[in-house]
Order: C-alpha cells, then structure tokens, then sequence
C-alpha cells in the first residue's frame, strides 16, 4: 500500500516535469473519440495551473477492476461522464490530476474563449 507521502510525490514529481516541459492536457475534441479507449490519451500534469476553466473533477478507477457500484468510476462510466460533459461544453482539455494506488483524479476543463 503506498503511503501518503508517496502519493503527495509522485503528484509533485509530476508537477514539475509539467511545468518544465510545459506539457499540455489533451483535448477532446469528438465525443466519438472514447470508442478508442482504453488506454487513455490523459497526461499526469499534477496540480498545474492550466488557466483554463475547470468544468468538472473526476475521481476514477485506474486499477481496471473497479465495479459500477464503487465510488471510483469504472471505464464505461468515465466514457459515458465525458461524452455527456463534452455534449454540455464542447471540446474539453483532460488531464491527470492525482494518481492513487488504485484511483486517479482527472481534472476537465475547458478552455475560457470556448466556454
């Protein structure tokens, strides 16, 4: 089991390789673009300031054993939550927020001259 501090440095590592490398979240630009996943296109970026306008946050398995009745969404239903976020906004800019264990935190946004 990792510890806490574990986790609190692989978001910070994560961090800062974002901003030195000034890597950018993926954009979604076709809701018919979650017919090819998994594996996810999604970068860790941490706890990066994108500048864009947070639209949701979503907490997600990532082990590929999660249940639909777990707090963690399971692959078809993170499909299906950003197919229907995508309908509502348009294209949306999705990146890995925090990496658990086991779940991963992925921030949406979208950019604010789209919003």
């Amino acid at each position: 089991m990792w510890s806490l501090e574990t986790i609190r440095a692989i978001n910070q590592d994560a961090t800062h390789e974002a901003e030195q490398r000034a890597k950018e979240p993926y954009t979604m630009r076709a809701e018919e673009e979650v017919i090819r996943w998994p594996p996810f296109p999604f970068p860790h970026l941490g706890y990066i300031d994108t500048g864009h306008e947070k639209v949701s946050t979503l907490f997600c398995d990532s082990s590929g054993f999660g249940a639909p009745n777990e707090p963690g969404l399971t692959v078809d239903q993170l499909k299906e939550e950003l197919v229907r976020l995508f309908r509502e906004n348009g294209p949306l800019e999705i990146y890995i927020k925090e990496v658990g264990q086991f779940q991963l935190i992925l921030a949406v946004e979208v950019r604010a001259s789209e919003k």
